[in-house]
């Protein structure tokens, strides 16, 4: 998709092509504009290379049709016998231009070295020309021959990286009341080293648990944001670096800038549960990132049924552009998985970002091809500390930036089916497959977990931008104080044998269990989370109420059945 104008559900600038001289999302086989295209990097790149050498001579590229060692007979010669050629008798060598020309119907071939032979008459070399007929590719040119392949020095004359910053639609902006954002993005940069370094500031945005987003860290213990991971029920790839993902309709491409928004992207991925979002203020001056932001994630993970006990599980991060008339577009994605942890931080240490936390005793390099992967433990708070994928982009004034976090996001990725392995293993399935993992003996099944994020001054969940213009502000920032809510997950629902109910704080907590005429069945008093055996209450619907029993007020109900 490098230098297509329309990729994913956007439609960019035509400074885009830059670089291609065509648009390669609308390129039409029918008339190739092959002047244009030998202008453009992508075939001057390769003459470069391919003519290469270390006095820095630049040949004309060529063709070559190599010479011919079998004899083609052509007829009967009468009293000379049978009449045979070998074509070509030498190595035809025919520069670029004359051979595209020829195949586009613009000119002829000279200096083909043909040999005739008969039975009677030894072999003749002659040297002919190849006159002009019709066009073999009448598309190339569209009607024009080709002019000569310019030649660029691209070990002195072009930057070791060049990306292309994309931002916002300008004409959409205007409409929603922002006319000056196209002085925003879209725009191309060359630099010697990516991710770059000159002009960049890293700026954290933290998030909370009313699903903020902000330059201001955790003054208090938020508590936690919960959600479900079902590895049999994924949250879908919408946008990315995908070649042949298809959208969630399998209506086009899952590629690049897809629109979240679009009902046929939305229920798969944004707006169903298993996901969280996090939302900046409206962005008053532009924001540009350029590299790769690192994420820090403080989270606890609990398959249901078990309390304790080694498992695994993956955090998946998008970040996303909110428009001003409301259209949500992915624009860059991250994941880590927990075994991976380790290695993964051990890769933002040697990264250099400023304001990384150092890997062991402050080792930034700790070799991290020889770093083991690990289970982690069931309920235990662990951080993550992982790059996100390059990117170069920009949120015009008016925008948002909105932060999706989950544990899935296939067909991209495996989802992780929430189990403990072994070391040096890996469990290849997908969605819904019945397939088993078998760790220290036991067989075990894909498992459905409650995830929850923690935000609170010693674990600040956050984003690391890598930030262009260091200067960006938002519309009214100011620190925040985050009054912490209760909320509670009930897992699994239905449910038969035992029930698992997780809150979003830790703490005293109180919960009480109702049948539907209001009759107590079970009392249960607990920290963050606890199971409850329910064979006994009989089938029927229920109500589990939580009261946090340090805040009087705080109090949440759910409800669940048993079947």
């Amino acid at each position: 998709t490098i230098a297509a104008r329309k990729s994913g559900d956007r439609i960019y600038p035509k400074n885009v092509t830059e670089l291609t001289r065509i648009d390669l999302s609308d390129f039409d086989i029918n008339n190739v504009p092959i002047n244009d295209i030998v202008k453009s990097d992508l075939v001057t790149w390769f003459r470069y290379n391919l003519n290469f050498d270390a006095d820095h001579n630049i040949g004309e590229p060529k063709f070559i049709i190599r010479e011919s060692m079998e004899w083609q007979k052509l007829g009967n010669g009468g009293v000379l016998g049978d009449i045979y050629v070998r074509i070509p008798s030498k190595d035809f060598v025919v520069p670029y231009v004359d051979m595209v020309n020829f195949l586009g119907g613009h000119g002829g071939l000279e200096g083909l070295k043909v040999e005739i032979k008969t039975d009677v008459i030894p072999p003749l070399e002659t040297t002919q020309a190849v006159p002009l007929g019709n066009a073999i590719l009448p598309s190339f040119g569209g009607g024009q021959a080709l002019d000569q392949i310019p030649f660029r020095d691209f070990l002195n004359d072009v930057p070791n990286y060049r990306f292309y910053v994309a931002g916002p639609d300008s004409a959409a902006d205007a409409a929603a009341g922002y006319p000056n954002s196209y002085k925003s993005g879209n725009y191309w940069v060359g630099s010697e080293k990516f991710p770059p370094d000159e002009h960049i500031e890293w700026k954290k945005l933290f998030m909370h648990q009313d699903g903020s987003l902000n330059a201001t860290a955790p003054t208090q213990d938020e508590g936690y944001r919960l959600y479900v991971s079902d590895p049999d029920d994924p949250i879908l790839t919408v946008g990315g670096s995908n070649m042949i993902v298809r959208s969630p309709d399998g209506t086009r491409n899952s590629q690049s800038q897809m629109e979240m928004t679009d009902p046929t992207n939305a229920p798969y991925t944004m707006d169903r549960e298993g996901v969280l979002q996090f939302n900046s203020e409206v962005i008053s001056d532009s924001f540009t990132i350029m590299g790769m932001p690192v994420c820090t994630l403080y989270a606890k993970t609990n398959p249901g049924g078990v309390s304790s006990g080694p498992t695994d599980t993956d955090w998946d991060f998008r970040i996303c552009d909110v428009w001003p008339d409301g259209r949500v577009y992915f624009v860059q994605e991250g994941i880590v998985n927990a075994r991976a942890r380790d290695w993964a931080r051990a890769l933002v240490d040697q990264m250099g970002t400023p304001g990384a936390p150092t890997y062991v005793n402050g080792v930034e390099d700790p070799g991290d091809r020889d770093l083991p992967y690990s289970n982690i433990n069931i309920g235990d708070i662990y951080e993550y500390v992982f790059k996100m994928m390059p990117i170069a982009y920009d949120w015009a004034a008016g925008h948002k930036i909105r932060v999706l976090v989950n544990s899935t996001n296939y067909t991209r990725y495996q989802p992780n089916a929430n189990l403990p392995l072994e070391d040096g293993e890996f469990f290849r399935r997908k969605p819904g497959d019945g397939q088993f993992y078998t760790f220290q003996g036991q067989q075990m099944f894909p498992r459905v977990a409650v995830q929850r994020v923690h935000f609170s001054p010693d674990n600040p969940t956050s984003i690391n931008f890598p930030v262009y213009n260091s200067d960006f502000i938002y519309s009214d920032v100011k620190p925040i104080n985050v009054e912490p809510t209760l909320d509670m997950t009930v897992f699994p629902n239905p449910a038969s044998e035992t029930i698992q109910i997780l809150v979003s704080m830790p703490g005293e907590h109180e919960a009480v269990i109702t049948d539907i005429t209001g009759r107590v069945v079970a009392t249960r008093q607990f920290d963050d989370n606890t199971i409850l055996n329910v064979e006994q209450f009989g089938k029927g619907i229920y109500f589990a109420t939580v009261s946090d029993l340090n805040k009087k007020a705080q109090k949440i109900t759910k409800r669940f059945i048993v079947q």
